[in-house]
């Protein structure tokens, strides 16, 4: 390095200062990206929080919300890249750190002779300038030129007639309802073969609990459970995208979860009523395998339900752990439908499991008129489960139709609150 100022000086060079020091940091062995690195976090702001994780919205708490979409632009410009497309940077940003971005990018350009296309909305004056060309659309027409060309040339009245009609979309969205379901479908599914381990896992899992405890309620709390963490994160996703109408995603997202719901069902049902013994009928057993199919859903859509209603994964969490206390208090298997206070018994009635249960039962034993012996009196079995219980055979038409139209509901909810709602930190 000496040897250098020493010839630069014998030469009358007399390089610009900040270049100089830049040329002879980099050519230090092992300090070319670290410098890089360190100088994109000071131009973006982020050499307060270098140390600090990035974290999600579900378990780990992070860096704020416009740190991590400057965090976004950082990842983009950091390398060796020719060519960038990047799509509203400033949102989240103020006007200072805008332009501070836009000059790096600026230079960048000129000295990498690289390309960039960068999409503002309503940039700073100062930071308008700094594009070497603009392109303004609207109306099915483009304007191209340099600032000052631009200038001149909207200060002009347009003629609407000479706009491309068919240059640019006019609809509310780009592509059809149908298209954007499918699109959105693709990617659900593409989401469950990358995360194909954790699937395995929990279908391990739910194989394990099955043969443990025999019971579908132990299964519905986890499957309520354990969707609340993926769909905080898709909910990020959902914000991000909302701009460009991905609507479909609600109603991708329910659908995407029939299948392993099905592939749960099925599971449960196959160990389960051999196990437990039940009558060896087809009719008997569609009955037991369409409740176990309808509960595991609207438990399922349940916990989407909450995170579409809550702004953060802990609230939805507590939310989750109350309901499923009062759940199990209004099943009707603690306290029985007959035995429940008048005044508190609509919560029986509003209550999915107590329709599951109802509908377990009544289909199973609500027909056998089978004599046994209760609190040492003979009675049928039918009519125990109908005078203690509540459960009468001739309502199971009703309690099906209930049934499934819990999931339905809790999936309408979901879908309107996770389009209409936006718990987004600014």
């Amino acid at each position: 390095m000496m040897e250098v100022s020493r010839r630069e000086k014998q030469a009358g060079i007399t390089p610009e200062a900040d270049i100089d020091t830049c040329m002879k940091a980099i050519s230090v062995n092992g300090l070319e990206r670290s410098l890089q690195t360190d100088y994109v976090l000071k131009i973006l702001g982020l050499d307060i929080c270098a140390d600090t994780i990035v974290g999600d919205d579900a378990m780990r708490r992070g860096i704020s919300g416009g740190q991590k979409k400057r965090l976004t632009t950082g990842e983009m410009i950091i390398g060796p890249t020719k060519a960038l497309f990047m799509d509203e940077i400033s949102t989240g940003l103020d006007n200072s750190t805008t332009f501070q971005i836009v000059t790096y990018l600026q230079q960048l350009t000129h000295i990498t002779k690289s390309t960039i296309l960068v999409s503002l909305l309503q940039p700073a004056s100062e930071t308008f300038d700094l594009f070497d060309d603009i392109i303004l659309m609207a109306e099915g027409s483009f304007q191209k030129g340099s600032s000052t060309k631009l200038a001149e040339e909207l200060s002009m009245p347009s003629d609407k007639s000479e706009s491309q009609n068919n240059a640019l979309s006019f609809n509310a969205y780009s592509l059809g309802k149908w298209e954007l379901f499918k699109a959105c479908m693709a990617r659900e599914w593409l989401l469950m073969k990358r995360n194909s381990f954790i699937h395995v896992f929990k279908s391990a899992q739910d194989l394990i609990n099955i043969v443990g405890s025999m019971s579908i309620f132990f299964l519905v709390l986890g499957n309520s459970s354990t969707v609340l963490p993926f769909i905080v994160t898709e909910r990020t996703v959902l914000y991000r995208e909302r701009f460009a109408g991905m609507y479909s995603y609600p109603s991708a997202q329910v659908t995407v979860e029939i299948p392993y719901i099905s592939l749960q069902a099925l599971l449960f049902v196959t160990i389960t009523y051999p196990a437990i013994n039940f009558y060896w009928s087809a009719y008997k057993m569609i009955w037991y395998s369409y409740t176990v199919f309808s509960t595991l859903l609207y438990f399922n859509y349940l916990g989407m339900m909450f995170i579409s209603l809550t702004p953060t994964f802990q609230v939805a969490s507590a939310l989750a752990g109350f309901s499923y206390t009062m759940l199990n208090l209004f099943a009707g298997f603690i306290i029985s439908e007959p035995k429940i206070p008048k005044w508190w018994v609509w919560g029986y009635w509003i209550c999915p499991t107590a329709w599951s249960l109802k509908a377990l039962i009544t289909s199973q034993y609500g027909d056998i008129n089978k004599e046994i012996s209760v609190f040492g009196e003979p009675n049928a079995i039918n009519a125990f489960f109908k005078s203690y219980y509540g459960y009468n055979h001739d309502d199971l038409g009703v309690t099906a139709i209930v049934l499934i139209s819990f999931p339905l509901v809790f999936a309408s909810v979901f879908g309107y609150t996770i389009a209409k709602l936006n718990f987004q930190r600014k």
